[in-house]
């Protein structure tokens, strides 16, 4: 009995880039209509017919129900084999990544990842140490306007911040910022945006660990790629070059 094409579940033009495996594509469609499937069809074709290994491919995605969801649909695929698909939200490839590589530009290997939890915690600390009062400077909305920042390309491409902190009656927010880093940095640890930044300083400092990186993946695909910001972008761009 003849084996059945698994292309032929694929419309023409999702079939047309599944089968595009060489160069950069950008697949332009509304929601539901198809862009996750082909991720993986395109995945399965990669290691199935073009006889890529499956570690040398790079998938990412925003949420890890999103990424659980991709790895089990290209396990449906092509059978066990697509375990060994790198298949990861940005964050969890940053981890990846840094505790591999950090030690490079200081990062420790055994980081600690500070969540909002964390992250509250600790502006509260700093915020009775500088005898204000975090019933009325929420903690919270601190460490949204911080992240706010870091998600700047401002930041990443090391650029004054002065105009991006906002004034709080009392509080000097660069203070509160440099001391909220400082102690991160003397706790081991990094919040989730940091996982980010620190990705991009380490390929653009270290040539070995990006050539090494490089020489491990040979092809990358971004889920809801127009919801990246400048950060994800540039890790994807120095990942691929």
């Amino acid at each position: 009995m003849t084996q059945r094409d698994p292309l032929d579940d694929l419309n023409p033009s999702q079939r047309e880039a599944v089968t595009h495996t060489e160069g950069p594509l950008l697949i332009l469609a509304g929601a539901g209509s198809g862009k996750t499937r082909v991720i993986t069809y395109r995945i399965a074709q990669l290691i199935r017919a073009k006889r890529v290994a499956p570690f040398e491919i790079f998938a990412v995605t925003f949420t890890n129900k999103a990424a659980e969801e991709m790895k089990r649909r290209v396990i449906d695929l092509i059978g066990p084999i697509g375990e060994n698909v790198f298949v990861r939200t940005f964050h969890s490839a940053a981890v990846f990544i840094l505790r591999r590589y950090g030690d490079r530009i200081g990062v420790p290997r055994a980081f600690t990842i500070y969540d909002a939890k964390d992250q509250e915690t600790l502006i509260k600390d700093i915020l009775l140490e500088m005898r204000l009062d975090p019933k009325k400077l929420k903690p919270s909305a601190i460490a949204s306007k911080i992240s706010e920042i870091k998600d700047r390309a401002e930041m990443i491409d090391g650029a004054d911040l002065s105009h991006l902190m906002p004034k709080y009656p009392g509080l000097s927010f660069p203070d509160l910022y440099r001391e909220y880093q400082e102690r991160l940095s003397r706790s081991g640890a990094l919040d989730f945006n940091d996982l980010l930044i620190k990705t991009v300083v380490l390929v653009r400092r270290s040539p070995e660990a990006l050539a090494e990186l490089q020489r491990r993946w040979r092809y990358f695909m971004i889920d809801e790629y127009q919801d990246t910001n400048h950060t994800q972008y540039l890790i994807c761009k120095y990942l691929s070059s």
